[in-house]
């Protein structure tokens, strides 16, 4: 496996915080260089943990994704809500693709937002990432950051959404040059 992009290099972020995150954060800026859009929001993540100790980190992350949670890391929760039928057929399908793609579930549920990113990343045919973007990260993504309001945690869904993006715009294909007027077939 190659170097991963920058979704798969961001999903880091959505890891319960067990110690500083400084170094991850050092190993992320040079995936934003070129791109203004996503070193700022970097940044803001950067800075809304430097303020921080562990402890709080750790809280914030409890309150904003575990306890009664204000934006889970789940997407099949934000998409499916009590659909559990439903749910469980997009939980299926996440397995067998993270399963194909050698992405570590590390005890989590296949639809667990950073496994989500990091799929997206893998994903060797762009259609496919590109729907798993559209339908699903973006959608999530955009729900988040409403939900996490106030919380520290909202810069992570932010750098994501804003990852997101820019991977769909990456994405779209050039449109073919312009045919000139009066041009025979």
């Amino acid at each position: 496996m190659g170097t991963p992009g920058p979704l798969e290099s961001f999903s880091r972020l959505g890891a319960y915080p067990l110690s500083s995150r400084d170094g991850l954060f050092a190993e992320l800026v040079p995936l934003t260089e070129g791109n203004p859009h996503l070193a700022e929001a970097l940044s803001r993540v950067s800075l809304a943990f430097a303020e921080l100790p562990l402890r709080e980190l750790q809280e914030g992350y409890t309150r904003a994704f575990d306890l009664m949670p204000a934006a889970p890391l789940y997407a099949g929760h934000h998409l499916f809500g009590e659909d559990t039928q439903r749910r469980t057929q997009f939980l299926v399908r996440l397995q067998e693709a993270c399963q194909d793609h050698g992405i570590d579930l590390g005890g989590e549920l296949p639809d667990f937002l950073p496994h989500v990113l990091t799929l997206a990343s893998r994903l060797g045919d762009p259609s496919r990432a590109r729907l798993l973007r559209e339908e699903v990260l973006l959608p999530v993504l955009e729900k988040c950051v409403v939900a996490l309001q106030g919380s520290p945690w909202r810069t992570v869904a932010e750098l994501w959404l804003a990852a997101c993006h820019d991977a769909q715009k990456a994405a779209v294909p050039a449109a073919p040059p312009p045919v000139p007027l009066g041009a025979n077939g």
